[in-house]
């Protein structure tokens, strides 16, 4: 599965999270209005939880601090 956040090309200011599953299903949210790229990131990270994707890469400085210590 592939999920990600990105502005609207059409609609400046809305924002979109795109999700393509792994059947090819594709699933589109779109977020307007002032908070709308907020609302985005936020629905971003609830579906990456919900299908236990990580949030987040480490930071390469501190991945390499880490590798080191061991």
């Amino acid at each position: 599965m592939h999920i990600e956040a990105v502005a609207d090309n059409i609609f400046p200011g809305d924002w979109r999270v795109e999700e393509l599953g792994e059947d090819g299903e594709v699933h589109i949210a779109i977020f307007s209005g002032p908070l709308a790229e907020q609302r985005a990131k936020e629905y971003l990270l609830f579906r990456r939880m919900s299908d236990g994707q990580p949030l987040r890469q480490p930071h390469p400085r501190r991945a390499a601090a880490g590798a080191r210590k061991s």
